[in-house]
């Protein structure tokens, strides 16, 4: 005889005292518990994947580069984040300097574009020294520190 009571969720054998439980009520629990979990394990919707794992445990990665001086720079990341914070160590992020915007950081979404003279294609980016259109961007500077934040 299988029990006089079930479980709320799962209807599971809840016995009570005067119930005779029988071979076929366990391997029924056993049963039901087994398509459960099996069904909750397969769920892709409810679990993380390789990458979004990656993302939770190791958000993100923080490398800091030495300036160059050269017009245009290429930096090969080791990951493809999908934003980079790019900026000067110890300068103020935006100045003005003899009445010209002086810009010491970027901010680039992966193949989505970016602020001026920063610019991120998968594991590539593209930074600026020098000006255009009035304005200073001062993103590879010799001998300054820079930081690059990759959010991946």
């Amino acid at each position: 005889m299988s029990s006089t009571n079930k479980t709320e969720n799962l209807h599971l054998n809840k016995w009570i005292e005067t119930d005779k439980p029988t071979r076929a009520d366990f391997v029924s629990d056993n049963n039901i518990i087994d398509e459960v979990i099996t069904t909750h394990i397969d769920n892709d919707g409810v679990h993380l994947r390789g990458i979004e794992k990656e993302r939770a445990s190791d958000p993100y990665k923080l490398r800091v580069i030495q300036g160059t001086g050269e017009s245009s720079r290429i930096v090969n990341l080791d990951i493809s984040p999908q934003l980079v914070i790019y900026f000067a160590f110890d300068e103020a992020p935006v100045k003005v300097s003899s009445g010209t915007a002086v810009v010491n950081f970027g901010i680039a979404l992966n193949r989505n574009g970016g602020s001026g003279g920063c610019e991120l294609s998968d594991k590539k980016l593209v930074l600026t020294q020098g000006t255009q259109n009035g304005v200073k961007y001062n993103l590879n500077e010799s001998d300054t520190q820079y930081v690059i934040v990759g959010f991946i």
